[in-house]
C-alpha cells in the first residue's frame, strides 16, 4: 500500500469514527472558516470563509450553499461533483473557526459581533432603526428555523428576548405607515399603508364628503403644511410615518336678496362673488349690483361693486370663503325733488291742456 492509499484509508477511518462516537456536528453559518481537503489534489483544497449569503466555492466542484449544513453533508456534495472529473475522490471538511457574528436583515442590514450573553433586544438597541421598522414582529432565523418575537413586549418584561448565537439572522420587518385623514370626510380615518405605498392610497381608504375639495389637499408632514392636489407628485410619492391629510371642503356660501335662486350655493371651482351670483341664477331685475354686501364667516363685512367686475375689473371680484353670506339689495327708489315735481306738473298740465298761471 503506497502512501497516498494509506492517507485515504486513514481519512475514511477518522470519518467513520467521528460519525460513530462523536456527537452531532454543528451546522455551518456565514462567517465560519472551513478547511476543505481534497486528498492527492492540493490545488483543489481550500480554506474558504462562508459568505454572508451562505456560500463557499471549491475549485473545480463549484459553488455550494452551506448554511445550516453539517460539514459531512457538504463533503458528500463535493464528492458527488468531483466524481465527474476524478476517480474515487477523498474529501474532508471541517470547521476551523466559528463566526461570532449575527446578521441583520429586513429594514436594517449589516453584521453584529456577538458579545457574551448578548440578547436580540440588546443587539437591536445598538442599531439605528429606520422609522418604518416594526419591532413587534422581529424574526430570528436560527439553523433554518424562523421564530417571531415581539421585542417591545419583551423589553417591557425586563428583556426576555433570546440570546444570540453565531450565525443568527435578525430580520426586522417593515411596519405599516398610518396616515390620519380628517376634514371633508364622512368620518375621520386612520389609513394603514404598507411601506412604499403612495400617499394617495390613503384617500382610497377614506369616505370623502360630497363637498370634498381634493384640488387643495393639505398634507401635514414634519410640522409643515403642504398644499397639494390629489394627483400631484407629493401624493404619488411614498407615504411617510406620521403623515396627516386634511381635506378642505368646497366653499358653501348663501345668497339672499335680488338673485333668481336665493339660498346656499357650493362653489366647486372659482370662488368669486361673480361666480356665486351666476350659480344663483343671476341678479334680479331690481338688483343693485353696485352695492352688493358680503358678511364673511369671521363676522367682518364689506361692500363691493359688481358692475366694475362686469366691466372687466377682476381685481374688484373678492374671493369668498366657506360660510360667507352675500346680499344683493334692491335698487334705491328715486327721490322726487321740488324741481323734478315742478317739471312733472308742467308735463301733466301740458298733456291735459290745463292752463297754468305762474306767479
Amino acid at each position: 500500500m503506497d502512501r497516498a492509499q494509506a492517507m485515504r484509508v486513514f481519512a475514511l477511518m477518522v470519518a467513520a469514527f467521528a460519525a460513530t462516537f462523536s456527537p452531532a456536528l454543528a451546522t455551518m453559518h456565514p462567517g465560519d472558516k472551513l478547511d476543505i481537503v481534497v486528498y492527492d489534489y492540493p490545488d483543489l483544497s481550500t480554506q474558504p470563509t462562508v459568505t454572508n449569503s451562505g456560500y463557499v466555492t471549491v475549485p473545480l466542484a463549484g459553488r455550494f450553499l452551506v448554511t445550516n449544513l453539517e460539514p459531512q453533508q457538504l463533503r458528500d456534495q463535493i464528492v458527488a461533483y468531483l466524481k465527474r472529473y476524478i476517480v474515487g475522490p477523498t474529501v474532508d471538511v471541517r470547521v476551523l473557526s466559528e463566526s461570532d457574528t449575527a446578521y441583520l436583515a429586513g429594514t436594517v442590514s449589516g453584521t453584529i459581533t456577538i458579545a457574551p450573553s448578548q440578547t436580540v433586544a440588546m443587539a437591536l438597541s445598538s442599531v439605528k432603526m429606520p422609522p418604518t421598522a416594526d419591532l413587534s414582529r422581529v424574526v430570528l432565523v436560527r439553523s433554518g428555523v424562523r421564530t417571531t418575537y415581539d421585542i417591545l413586549a419583551m423589553l417591557g418584561a425586563g428583556d426576555t428576548s433570546p440570546q444570540l448565537v453565531s450565525g443568527d439572522v435578525i430580520d426586522v420587518p417593515a411596519g405599516q405607515v398610518v396616515v390620519a385623514i380628517s376634514g371633508a370626510v364622512k368620518a375621520d380615518t386612520a389609513a394603514s399603508l404598507t411601506v412604499g405605498q403612495p400617499l394617495s392610497a390613503a384617500l382610497q381608504q377614506a369616505q370623502l364628503a360630497d363637498d370634498a375639495n381634493t384640488t387643495r389637499i393639505v398634507v401635514v408632514r414634519g410640522g409643515k403644511q403642504l398644499v397639494t392636489a390629489a394627483g400631484s407628485a407629493l401624493m404619488l410619492a411614498p407615504a411617510q410615518p406620521n403623515d396627516q391629510i386634511v381635506i378642505p371642503r368646497f366653499a358653501q356660501v348663501t345668497l339672499l336678496g335680488q338673485v333668481s335662486k336665493p339660498g346656499p350655493q357650493t362653489l366647486k371651482g372659482d370662488q368669486t362673488i361673480l361666480t356665486a351670483i351666476a350659480l344663483a341664477g343671476g341678479p334680479g331685475k331690481n338688483a343693485d349690483l353696485a352695492q352688493v354686501r358680503i358678511r364673511h364667516a369671521d363676522g367682518t363685512t364689506q361692500t363691493t361693486d359688481v358692475t366694475l367686475i362686469q366691466r372687466g375689473d377682476l381685481a374688484a371680484d373678492p374671493t369668498l370663503a366657506d360660510g360667507d353670506l352675500v346680499f344683493v339689495p334692491d335698487k334705491p327708489k328715486p327721490k322726487i325733488t321740488p324741481a323734478k315735481l315742478f317739471i312733472l306738473l308742467l308735463a301733466a298740465a301740458k298733456l291735459l291742456k290745463i292752463p297754468l298761471k305762474l306767479p
